[in-house]
C-alpha cells in the first residue's frame, strides 16, 4: 500500500487550545501542541503502531483533521480504514465537530 492521506474538514466555534483539551479528555490518542511554517499552531499525534500521524490545525473559518498513513504492511488497508472510522466516529464527535466533510489527498 502506498502512503495515504485524507483530511476531515469541520466547523467548531472553539479555539485550538480548547479543542486540544477536549481531545485529551476523550482519551485514546495522545496529543501534543506543535508549531511550524506550514500548519502554524497545530495539534499532533503519532499512532501507536507508528503507521501514521494525525494533525489538527485551523484553516479559514474551520479546522482540518489531517490523517496520514505511512505503513505499507499487509494489514495496512484494514488499519487505514479503522483509522478513518476512529477519527470520524469517535474523535470528531468527542469534540463536537460539525459540518464534517472528507477531502482525499489533502495537501499532498
Amino acid at each position: 500500500m502506498h502512503p495515504a492521506s485524507i483530511a476531515l474538514v469541520f466547523a467548531h466555534p472553539d479555539g485550538l487550545a480548547e479543542l486540544g483539551e477536549r481531545l485529551r479528555a476523550a482519551r485514546g490518542w495522545r496529543w501534543s501542541a506543535r508549531e511550524n511554517d506550514r500548519f502554524g499552531d497545530y495539534l499532533w499525534t503519532s499512532l501507536p503502531d507508528g503507521g501514521g500521524v494525525v494533525r489538527l490545525f485551523a484553516e479559514g473559518d474551520g479546522y482540518v483533521l489531517d490523517l496520514e498513513w505511512k505503513s505499507g504492511d499487509a494489514a495496512a488497508q484494514v488499519a487505514w480504514q479503522a483509522l478513518l472510522r476512529e477519527a470520524h466516529d469517535r474523535v470528531l464527535p468527542a469534540i463536537g465537530a460539525s459540518r464534517i466533510r472528507r477531502v482525499p489527498g489533502y495537501g499532498r
